[in-house]
Parts: structure tokens; C-alpha cells; sequence
């Protein structure tokens, strides 16, 4: 056992040996690593917050297992790596301290021991809403994975780490499909016709109040590419505001951002007859609601060169979201064109604005472990 007093003092990473920070996690105070994201759980701390259980006879339970590099930062004991959890359906290594029983987990095997243990136990519904967070229909992200990296190769598109990815919310699915279906039946009908037809002319809503362009134009989008990239952020950060707000809460976020970005780029081109189509608008309303709820959420960048040769580095989400909205507001001063710039801008601050006022209210509440 490791006395009450030592716990109290700050400790270095077996990792990367920088000292760790206290870090609030279900109830608890445990020790984090802000340079590597791992996390030290004294005792019987990791089944107080996760439900998985550490056996405290380590020294018996863990004969015959491998010592590895780290040592204990409460007794500078060896660590051994340990499988806590182990069936045909879940397992999951980890180092402990044979002496303390303390365990270490890297990034990402926090929300990883969590979903194993309820696989393991066949409890893989969980009984509340904080608990569903990071469910069986989630993936955690392996930043350095070949995977990953050929996705970042392909796209240049970030990452965002520390968290478990939701792959099905409600909220957010349902527009995804939306999106998709509605580019098919544009090339299916002839995209030029159909973006006429249902794209956003400043002009003519002015002019003729054809009001319900400025919702059937954030459906509609000018290619593949166009989609993509717009369905990529929303699915990387619509799944955390859609949890927070809520589904009808992130539904009426998502719809008055699109109408906010929308007026903002008909006041900013009242003479345009260019249809205008993305739902860009209404998904930075959900990017300007994200830096609000997780500011230092972190989102990893890579920079290829010589092929496969690249250096990566983590950007925090209210610095990456903050240069791109800085860089939509000069593009628009600029007069730049062929992008709603203006859009962006209205959409995003009325998203922040959203998810400020909830913060304030009680209403929004971020509800995800970074």
C-alpha cells in the first residue's frame, strides 16, 4: 500500500518521465500526462471509475509476466505488463506495479479498457447516459496506425485524438444520409439543374423570397469532394455536440446555424446570382460550437514529404478551429472568390454563440473525457 500522503504529491510519467497533471475522471482526481495523454491509476482506482476490476494480490496473480521498460512513479518499482482482461471476445494488456498495484494505461486504453470489460462481462449497454459515451458502436482512434497515416496520406485531413470516435449518432447519421442521397439524385437528375434548383441565390431570395432555398441548400453540394470534406468534419465532431446538446438540442443547433450562414452570405452578396450549396455553414456552426466545449481537445496533423516521410504534431481544437475561422475572415476582406466566406464566419459564431450560452445556462454541458 502506498501511503495516503505520497498520493497527494505530484509524479512524473513512466513514459515519457514529464510530470503528470491531476485530471478530473469520473468522480476521481487521477494523474495525467498532458505530453503522452497516459494515465497512472493508484490502487483500485481504474475499477472505481471504469468497473474493471484490478486484482491487489499482483504479486501472485501476475507470476511469470514480463518487466518492462517503465518503472512505477509512487515506489520506482519495475512494471510488468499485465492482461487484466482476457476471453475469446476482449482482452487488454497493461503495465502494473507488482508492489502497489497501480496500473498505467496509454492513450486511448482508458476508453479501450472500459469497452473490453463490458464485452467481457456482457454488459455491453450501458445503464446511463455518461456511460453510453463510449459504447460498442464507438472506435478509438490509433493516431499512428498505417491506417491512420494512409488516411492523412490520401486526404490531409487531421485526426482527432484522446477520445473515442461514435460512429452512429442518431442526429448526425440521418444528415450524413441526407447529404448523400441528395448528391446521387443531383447527378442522378443533372448536377447543374439541380443545383440551380435548389441551391441558395442571394438575388433571388431577396427579390422573390425563396426562403426555402436556405434549407435545401444545405443539403445540396457541388461534388464529391465538396461532400466529403464537409461530411468528414461534421462526423468528427457533430457526435460529441450531438451529445451534449442532446438530439433535438444539436437539430435546432445545426438548423440555425445553416440559416445564420446562409443571411450572412446574402448581406455580404445581395447582387449574386450564383447559387450557393454546402452545408459548410451549418458545420461550422458545429466547429464554432466545438471550441467552446472542447477547447484544448487535441487534433493531430501530419505533413508528408519523400512518399511515406512525414512529421506530425498535435494542434489543440481552439488553435486549429480558431486559424481557420481567422483565415475565413481574411479571404472574405479580401474579396477572395468562389467560397461563402462570409457563411463560415456567420455560422461558426453563431455556434459558439449556441454552445456559450448553454455552457452559461447548464443546458450544454461537455460530457466526454479528454
Amino acid at each position: 500500500m502506498v501511503p495516503e500522503s505520497k498520493l497527494q504529491s505530484p509524479i512524473d510519467c513512466p513514459k515519457c518521465m514529464k510530470q503528470m497533471a491531476q485530471m478530473p475522471l469520473e468522480g476521481l482526481s487521477v494523474d495525467f500526462c498532458p505530453t503522452c495523454k497516459g494515465t497512472w491509476f493508484d490502487g483500485e482506482e481504474l475499477e472505481r471509475a471504469a468497473g474493471v476490476p484490478v486484482d491487489q494480490s499482483a504479486a501472485v496473480y501476475n507470476f511469470g509476466s514480463q518487466p518492462t521498460r517503465y518503472r512505477c512513479p509512487r515506489c520506482s518499482r519495475e512494471l510488468f505488463e499485465r492482461e487484466i482482461i482476457s476471453d475469446s471476445k476482449a482482452s487488454l494488456l497493461v503495465e502494473q506495479c507488482h508492489t502497489c498495484s497501480g496500473v498505467f494505461l496509454d492513450r486511448g486504453e482508458y476508453v479501450a479498457a472500459k469497452r473490453a470489460y463490458r464485452v467481457h462481462s456482457k454488459k455491453i449497454v450501458p445503464s446511463s447516459k455518461e456511460q453510453s459515451r463510449d459504447s460498442a458502436d464507438s472506435v478509438v482512434v490509433e493516431p499512428d496506425s498505417e491506417g491512420a497515416m494512409l488516411f492523412q496520406y490520401i486526404t490531409g485531413l487531421p485526426l482527432e485524438v484522446g477520445c473515442s470516435q461514435k460512429l452512429f449518432s442518431p442526429v448526425v447519421t440521418v444528415i450524413i444520409a441526407l447529404n448523400v442521397l441528395f448528391l446521387a439524385y443531383a447527378y442522378y437528375k443533372g448536377l447543374d439543374d439541380t443545383i440551380s434548383r435548389f441551391g441558395m441565390v442571394p438575388s433571388y431570395v431577396l427579390a422573390y423570397g425563396k426562403y426555402t432555398a436556405l434549407i435545401t441548400s444545405m443539403f445540396m453540394h457541388a461534388g464529391i469532394a465538396h461532400l466529403l470534406g464537409n461530411m468528414y468534419f461534421l462526423f468528427v465532431v457533430g457526435d460529441n455536440i450531438e451529445d451534449d446538446f442532446g438530439s433535438i438540442g444539436f437539430l435546432v443547433l445545426y438548423f440555425l446555424c445553416g440559416i445564420a450562414a446562409d443571411i450572412g452570405h446574402i448581406y455580404s452578396n445581395v447582387n449574386s446570382n450564383i447559387p450557393c450549396v454546402g452545408a459548410s455553414g451549418a458545420i461550422s456552426g458545429v466547429m464554432g460550437a466545438y471550441i467552446v466545449m472542447y477547447p484544448a481537445r487535441k487534433f493531430l496533423c501530419r505533413i508528408f514529404y519523400l512518399a511515406w516521410h512525414h512529421f506530425a504534431f498535435e494542434v489543440p481544437a481552439f488553435v486549429y478551429f480558431g486559424l481557420w475561422i481567422l483565415l475565413q475572415i481574411v479571404f472574405a476582406a479580401f474579396h477572395v472568390q468562389g467560397v461563402a466566406w462570409w457563411a463560415h464566419v456567420a455560422g461558426f459564431s453563431m455556434g459558439a454563440s449556441m454552445a456559450l450560452t448553454g455552457r452559461v445556462l447548464g443546458w450544454a454541458t461537455p460530457r466526454r473525457w479528454d
